[in-house]
């Protein structure tokens, strides 16, 4: 977030159109007059003592104010406007005098009698150009003392700022001297007035230069002095919406994203959000970004048929970005949790797919996902298998060759797996591959039998259970492969994949049991049949 915009020097010196910074704030020393100038001011005062009322004299008083003012001794000149406006109340001198008077004031550093005068004329019968000229003059008056305060008291300088604000004729004036106030508050680490007053700032002249910067700095006051969210998210709303070519509508839409995905949890606005940041911007890299947050957002919200639909839209339209990849994953994953296995398997294999294409254009492929694609398939497809058992005698035949078939598969599907660079699924693929060698030889076992025993029941046991033990060797061979890559890496791995080594031992250890019982099974098989044999002989 970009840190507020307080440029208040060159804000302070628009306000009314007055450049204060030539006056200065303090009474400054009389000049001593001219040899001329002392016999004129004579000349002034003996007329009015020796004629004091008559038509003439304030002009006599306006010409002996001349010469005050010319050498800076503003006091006679404050004293001298004030009796012509006294005396002379319809004089010509008249709005002249109330002129010099506001002047004087202001040359003495006198702010409050300037503004006090300011207000006054504008109640009085005078023109129109003396009115503004006191209106300005008052104004700033009002901008030299919150200066002044601004040494010593920035809070009560924030408040003279405010006061300004409400003299203000021109909008955008006004707007000038709030966030002026606002500046001052900010530097009396008053944190909500400042953000409040910046916001009244922007409101009262929204097409002004200051609108935005008052905006941007107002949301960076709620959230990084008062981490109030909600009231920053309403603020970067207006800015992005209502100053899209505001140097500060980028960073508001990524505030906002923020602000709605890891603050607020407001999903459905962090989609509108990112929809817009990725209109606004697109073709970069954060649009991209934006574009498939919102997939996942859909994701969280429970709109999954939205969810759907994103996903395929963005692959429609990035097909070889990295994401892609990620994309038909989740795409895979959403379809396994209604329990759609064909979708979901062909989503993960598109996954697969997708990610070999972009390898081979040279890109960086997305390995993560695509691993994950290829063990979710072959979880799939060793849950297949598993449960596939020979329960049917007459049909065995049929059924080895059916869990033949998925034998083949998921030796595939994990030696898939296998190819990637991960040590830890490394070792669970390969557990897997001997587990399923085993469980083809306990499927072998468990199968189902005849009712009767006969000589061909007899023959088919015994090839059965030695096609048992060749998968149970198999399974052996497998299981201790895996434990001799692991112990050659052991260094390197750490603790990663001991649980699936522990499996492989554990298997170990119950193979030569089940070996014995297949061997077992044989010879009870054959004596059974001899048995049953003889007890049919006459």
């Amino acid at each position: 977030m970009q840190s507020p915009s307080t440029d208040s020097t060159a804000a302070d010196k628009e306000m009314a159109g007055v450049d204060t910074t030539q006056h200065a704030r303090r009474e400054i020393p009389a000049l001593p007059l001219s040899e001329a100038q002392v016999k004129l001011v004579t000349a002034c005062e003996n007329y009015v003592q020796l004629f004091p009322k008559t038509d003439q004299t304030s002009q006599i008083l306006d010409i002996e104010a001349d010469v005050y003012f010319t050498v800076r001794d503003y006091a006679k000149v404050v004293s001298i406007c004030q009796r012509i406006l006294e005396e002379f109340p319809q004089s010509s001198y008249r709005e002249k005098s109330y002129q010099r008077l506001i002047l004087a004031y202001w040359e003495k550093g006198e702010y409050d009698e300037v503004e006090r005068w300011g207000e006054e004329l504008q109640a009085l019968n005078v023109s129109e150009k003396l009115k503004q000229f006191a209106r300005e003059r008052a104004l700033g008056a009002m901008i030299e003392q919150a200066k002044l305060l601004d040494q010593s008291d920035p809070a009560l300088a924030a408040l003279e700022y405010e006061r300004i604000a409400k003299k203000e004729l021109d909008p955008e004036a006004a707007a000038t001297a709030l966030f002026n106030a606002a500046d001052r508050y900010m530097r009396a680490e008053m944190w909500e007035e400042a953000a409040n007053t910046y916001r009244k700032s922007a409101a009262i002249y929204p097409d002004g230069d200051l609108a935005d910067d008052a905006l941007n700095n107002a949301a960076v006051v709620y959230t990084e002095k008062m981490d109030n969210w909600e009231l920053a998210a309403e603020v970067y709303e207006e800015l992005a919406k209502s100053y899209p070519q505001s140097e500060y509508q980028e960073n508001s839409l990524k505030s906002l994203n923020f602000a709605y995905t890891e603050r607020l949890k407001d999903w459905d606005k962090a989609v509108q959000i990112n929809k817009l940041y990725a209109k606004e911007y697109a073709g970069t890299e954060e649009a991209l970004a934006y574009e498939f947050e919102n997939t996942e957002l859909y994701v969280k919200m429970g709109q999954i048929d939205q969810a759907i639909e994103a996903y395929q839209e963005f692959i429609a339209r990035h097909p070889m970005d990295p994401r892609a990849v990620q994309a038909r994953y989740r795409l895979g994953d959403l379809f396994a949790e209604r329990q759609e296995v064909s979708s979901a398997k062909e989503a993960f294999n598109e996954a697969l797919k997708t990610n070999d294409a972009i390898l081979a254009a040279g890109g960086e492929g997305n390995d993560f996902y695509a691993l994950q694609a290829a063990y979710r398939i072959a979880e799939m497809n060793f849950q297949t298998y598993q449960v596939f058992l020979f329960e049917r005698p007459d049909s065995l035949a049929e059924d080895v060759s059916r869990k033949s078939t998925l034998l083949k598969e998921v030796l595939a599907s994990y030696g898939r797996v296998n190819d990637f660079p991960d040590p830890e699924k490394q070792l669970e693929a390969v557990f897997k591959i001997g587990l399923a060698y085993e469980l083809f030889a306990d499927a072998y076992l468990g199968r189902a039998r005849p009712s009767q025993l006969d000589a061909a029941e007899a023959e088919r046991t015994k090839e059965i259970h030695f096609a048992a033990l060749e998968f149970f060797g198999k399974a052996r061979q497998t299981y201790q492969t895996n434990i001799s890559r692991y112990e050659e890496a052991a260094d390197a791995l750490d603790t990663l994949g001991v649980e699936w080594v522990a499996s492989c031992r554990k298997h170990l250890t119950v193979l030569p049991e089940k070996e014995v019982k297949a061997i077992f099974e044989v010879g009870r098989t054959f004596e059974a049949y001899a048995d049953s044999a003889a007890e049919q002989e006459p």
